[in-house]
């Protein structure tokens, strides 16, 4: 029972301590290395944090990017915060999450990133940013987002495909030796990720 409580409680540390990198990261990420288009429109790479996270600890990615939003707020604009986008950024966070944790397939990868892209980013971060700013809902003010929003979608398949074949190989080395290693004890065929098969490229759907 002592060995199992101290078990939990170093799982549980090494838990918060991942999702604490993980927020700084998108942090730096979203703020302070993304691209501003037009002084309107923020393109970053704090997708493939998403992707790293969701894979790691699935749905509590969510937590993260909530998180992370906020302290932007907190810290960047006065504590001027829009509700609506921290509840787009959790949703991404955990809908990338149940699609990725622990699967690393094409189609996954695909999947995920037209629902965090077109669908999330380019439908309901729009309606909520236009509904706070009071902005009219034509097509001379949708069709720019409508526009970057495709692009970065295209960025974003062709950065997830290309990068994520050769990080997930030291992600699951440092997953297994932490977070995931106590499951791994229990029972450690159920741990094994069917998608790992080849550590080198990712599988095809």
């Amino acid at each position: 029972m002592i060995k199992n409580s101290r078990r939990n409680s170093s799982t549980y540390v090494k838990l918060i301590s991942f999702m604490g990198i993980m927020i700084a990261l998108q942090f730096v990420t979203e703020y302070s290395l993304s691209l501003t288009i037009a002084g309107r429109y923020r393109i970053s790479f704090t997708f493939l944090l998403r992707a790293i996270t969701g894979y790691c600890i699935g749905w509590l990615g969510g937590i993260v990017s909530a998180i992370t939003d906020v302290l932007g707020g907190l810290l960047l604009y006065g504590g001027s915060m829009n509700p609506g986008i921290t509840l787009t950024r959790f949703l991404q966070g955990l809908t990338v999450g149940l699609i990725l944790y622990r699967k690393s397939k094409t189609g996954r990868i695909i999947a995920a990133s037209v629902v965090d892209n077109l669908v999330l980013s380019m439908i309901l971060n729009t309606y909520f940013i236009f509904t706070y700013m009071g902005t009219p809902f034509t097509v001379e003010t949708i069709t720019p987002r409508v526009l970057v929003a495709v692009a970065s979608f295209a960025v974003e398949i062709a950065v997830l495909l290309m990068l994520m074949p050769k990080l997930l190989p030291t992600i699951r080395e440092f997953m297994y030796k932490g977070l995931w290693s106590e499951e791994q004890n229990g029972s450690s065929a159920k741990a094994t990720d069917k998608d790992t098969e080849s550590t080198d490229t990712v599988e095809k759907a």
